[in-house]
């Protein structure tokens, strides 16, 4: 019998491996799904996306990467997203949710319009840290919290305009 952590190891490694064999093998779409136990991955190529599901006994975790991503099922309307941004992965396990993106906006003008729509839908700010990040470029860290929610906002500055990681879910 195997433990939870070496399950989970395993998983991982099947999810890696086969997010690279959907993105590598050169098929335009299709779906690959693999079973082990009562754990099952299903990496579904939908041309501009690529989307997986990961189930086991730990519940569902779905991922979707690529240029045809949106925000997922279910996404809270009282996060703050940034008008404009173009979405390239998506993730939820459970109350948890995790959006990445870009806008070609400066990261103080993404950062204002971020706090200022956090604050106009009620959420506490509990932290807010400026960095600098990868080749000097600024990047800035922002919780905050709502009842019994979290909500972290990260920043990096890119010569280009804005990398955009927002993550929200339950304490």
């Amino acid at each position: 019998m195997t433990s939870k952590r070496t399950r989970r190891a395993w998983v991982r490694g099947v999810v890696v491996g086969m997010a690279i064999a959907a993105f590598g093998c050169g098929k335009d779409e299709g779906e690959v799904v693999h079973k082990e136990g009562d754990a099952e991955v299903r990496v579904k190529d939908q041309g501009d996306t690529v989307d997986i599901t990961v189930k086991g006994e730990d519940g569902t975790a779905t991922y979707s990467s690529g240029a045809g991503v949106e925000l997922p099922s279910g996404f809270p309307e009282d996060v703050p997203t940034y008008p404009g941004m173009k979405l390239e992965f998506s993730g939820t396990q459970g109350k948890m949710y995790t959006v990445n993106g870009r806008t070609s906006d400066a990261m103080a003008k993404v950062s204002e319009a971020l706090k200022a729509k956090a604050a106009a839908e009620g959420w506490s700010e509990v932290m807010s840290m400026n960095q600098q990040g990868a080749g000097g470029q600024p990047g800035m860290m922002m919780s905050y919290s709502k009842a019994d929610r979290v909500l972290n906002l990260v920043l990096a500055g890119e010569t280009d305009g804005t990398s955009i990681s927002i993550m929200t879910g339950t304490q």
